[in-house]
């Protein structure tokens, strides 16, 4: 009877025991999402507005198209530029990661002190502002790194597209003007065609003083390296000549006939003051009429079939308006 009665006194003491963890238990499951409550909301701000304007343009433009049936060419810097684009979209989203993050690890903290009436720990304390701390600096150091990144690719941008709207004067002299040209594993900034030969043109983006001062604004060639106020460089001549004897090779493939390539270095904003006779040609990007005056060695013909080739190639460019995957 005893027995009984001590059994039955312990079903009632589990019971009350799962009794009374059960609230704890839902209490439980209900702090966590409300911690998050918050950081959800911020987001659903974010992403909704968003959202719903991208549909609804999507939804008005799915029935029209562009009128243009062809791809168009490459302009100048084209490669450099849809490289600012996607650092410039890298930098938007850890710019809105610093808010987010630390709008997270705070939520939590204030949502979990206030639901459980109790007072936040020094360790605690502690380990969240080491992780925003941390999370903080990381962030910010990244973004500094892609600021000075895009900052050197516009550098370069802007010298291409100064060169190569300047290059474009020799059309009225007869030549075919390219820009961009995709090549092997690396792009070709421009390409002239016409009675003259073929050129391929370098174009390198180097920053000045802000400060003119002991002629800090010259570079001097002497027909093997590029001395500046402050460095030497050759890598850019070797380069130009490189890239012009691939475009060699490959239109004399790709033509059928042997077609020499003469590299051009521009370097936009010096004065270049030439030292030494040079079989290659450096400018500062400002005058190229020099190659319309050289020797007429290309008949009509070949012009038109170098022409075509490389047209063919520089054509890459896809209409922009009414894309479905915008």
């Amino acid at each position: 009877m005893v027995s009984i009665i001590i059994n039955d006194v312990q079903r009632r003491q589990q019971h009350l025991k799962r009794t009374k963890e059960a609230p704890e238990t839902k209490k439980m499951n209900i702090q966590i999402p409300i911690s998050f409550l918050p950081t959800l909301l911020f987001l659903v701000l974010c992403i909704v507005p968003t959202s719903t304007i991208l549909w609804i343009y999507k939804k008005q433009t799915e029935r029209k198209k562009s009128p243009l049936n062809m791809e168009m060419l490459r302009s100048p810097g084209q490669s450099l530029n849809e490289q600012i684009q996607e650092m410039t979209y890298d930098i938007l989203m850890y710019l809105f990661l610093i808010p987010t993050s630390s709008v997270l690890i705070y939520s939590i903290i204030i949502t979990e002190y206030f639901s459980s009436g109790k007072q936040i720990n020094l360790f605690t304390g502690i380990s969240c502002l080491a992780a925003i701390t941390g999370g903080g600096s990381y962030l910010f150091t990244k973004i500094f790194r892609l600021l000075k990144q895009r900052n050197h690719l516009r550098l370069g941008y802007d010298c291409e597209l100064a060169v190569g709207q300047e290059l474009n004067n020799r059309i009225r002299d007869g030549f075919f003007v390219f820009h961009d040209f995709p090549a092997d594993g690396f792009n070709i900034d421009h390409i002239l065609v016409g009675p003259p030969g073929v050129f391929a043109i370098e174009t390198k983006g180097r920053a000045k003083s802000r400060v003119a001062e002991n002629n800090n604004w010259k570079v001097k060639y002497d027909g093997n390296r590029l001395i500046f106020p402050t460095w030497t460089e050759s890598r850019p001549l070797e380069q130009a000549k490189r890239q012009s004897q691939w475009l060699s090779l490959w239109l004399s493939k790709v033509t059928g006939a042997p077609c020499k390539v003469l590299p051009v270095l521009a370097i936009p904003g010096w004065w270049i003051d030439r030292t030494a006779p040079a079989a290659m040609p450096v400018y500062n990007g400002k005058d190229s009429s020099f190659l319309a005056r050289k020797e007429r060695i290309l008949s009509p013909q070949q012009i038109k079939a170098v022409s075509h080739q490389i047209d063919r190639m520089c054509r890459t460019v896809e209409a922009s308006s009414y894309k479905q995957d915008t």
